[in-house]
């Protein structure tokens, strides 16, 4: 699908900020999608905006950012006010960190992340579905065994568009998943169990529920608890999609918390009972921060291995 220039956006982020580290997390986080492009500060990408694909060009220019925007079809302007306000929020340029940057620098194993990685705001996912497909892949699997699941998948089910000489395949969109067959899907590309989550979870979507935008009007709590009314979304596949950020402990990243919030190894035979303490401890530490922290952590890895022997395999 060929997309035209449809509306550009000026942002004026509140600083510090840092568009490459926001938009190219230095774990390898895609900003949408895992075919975006980037070449010389400018990122090529895209998502679903409700029925819609959306094609967008954003780079820095100065302190501001510029999002040129592509579509099929042009939007009335109640939906290009949703559309800009939606992309402010994924880029972050609204938040400010000056108050988080305080709290980290308080902590001898998180200060030098700061230096790291200044500027780098988290944002909003633009699409729940995509959101929550990745966090599904993502469960139970090494990494190699995640990319070759999501690979097949965009290929065979995802939306290629074309825009401003380029070419990016979204996410399927729950439209597309609700009509498959979770047996057909798990053959074709692998995915085991996963088939029948996502599309069951893509029935649910298309019967109706909130958007992102309204998940961001609840409290952190109570878009947690609707997301978990999807099927197989639990509490730590909820903060993927959530516009909340999220602090949500697994086995691995009980790993790598535990030595930062108690100074000692997570239990060796059952690192998971250590998650709900971790929690409690995180929440009275950074507060409303402690999302946040957990991006930072997870974008800084090789650091805290190399300098304090944090376990990050």
């Amino acid at each position: 699908m060929t997309l035209s220039r449809l509306f550009q956006f000026r942002f004026k982020p509140v600083q510090p900020y840092n568009f490459e580290l926001t938009v190219k997390k230095p774990a390898g986080w895609s900003w949408f999608t895992p075919y975006e492009k980037w070449e010389r500060g400018t990122v090529w990408s895209g998502f679903w905006f409700g029925r819609v694909p959306i094609g967008v060009k954003a780079r820095s220019a100065g302190r501001s950012v510029i999002v040129d925007v592509y579509s099929a079809r042009k939007l009335p302007k109640d939906e290009l006010a949703r559309l800009e306000h939606q992309l402010s929020e994924s880029l972050g340029v609204n938040d400010d960190l000056r108050p988080f940057y305080k709290l980290m620098r308080k902590h001898r194993m998180l200060k030098d992340i700061v230096k790291h990685l200044y500027g780098m705001h988290e944002g909003w996912g633009m699409n729940i579905f995509s959101s929550l497909t990745l966090a599904i892949l993502l469960q139970m699997a090494p990494i190699k065994r995640s990319e070759e699941m999501w690979a097949c998948l965009i290929k065979a089910h995802g939306k290629k568009i074309s825009f401003d000489g380029q070419t990016i395949q979204l996410w399927p969109d729950e439209r597309t998943i609700a009509k498959q067959s979770p047996h057909t899907l798990a053959k074709r590309c692998k995915l085991g169990y996963r088939a029948k989550f996502l599309v069951k979870m893509a029935k649910q979507l298309v019967a109706g529920f909130p958007s992102v935008e309204e998940l961001a009007k609840m409290t952190p709590e109570a878009a947690n608890e609707k997301l978990m009314e999807l099927f197989g979304v639990g509490e730590y596949t909820a903060g993927f999609a959530s516009p909340h950020p999220s602090f949500s402990l697994d086995v691995w990243s009980i790993k790598i918390f535990y030595p930062i919030l108690f100074g000692k190894h997570a239990p060796a035979k059952d690192p998971r009972s250590g998650i709900k303490r971790a929690n409690l401890a995180a929440e009275k530490m950074w507060g409303d921060w402690r999302g946040l922290v957990l991006v930072y952590v997870l974008n800084d890895l090789k650091y805290l291995a190399d300098k304090f022997k944090v376990p990050i395999t």
